[in-house]
């Protein structure tokens, strides 16, 4: 990110929020920060899937999994496949 202006101070974050309209009248949040994760640089990466109401117990289970769906397809469009191969790995 190159700022055209004079900085006041060190760059402490850096964001990208954007918001799409999904054809059922949803909307996909998709948010991208820096951060630290053990005191390391980090990339925080945020989804929300959002539907206006109202539901019942069953439309609302229905809009979950779908909500749950868009959000991981979204993750592995997003990711080339050795990065995206970390999150299946246990952790050491």
């Amino acid at each position: 990110v190159s700022n055209q202006f004079k900085l006041r101070g060190a760059v402490l974050n850096v964001g990208l929020h954007q918001v799409f309209e999904l054809e059922n009248g949803g909307q996909l949040l998709v948010v991208v920060n820096s951060g630290k994760r053990e005191n390391d640089d980090a990339m925080i990466w945020q989804t929300a899937v959002n539907q206006p109401g109202p539901f019942d117990t069953a439309s609302l289970l229905h809009w979950a999994d779908g909500a749950h769906k868009l959000s991981k397809e979204l993750f592995q469009e997003l990711c080339k496949p050795p990065f995206h191969e970390r999150f299946a790995r246990p952790r050491n």
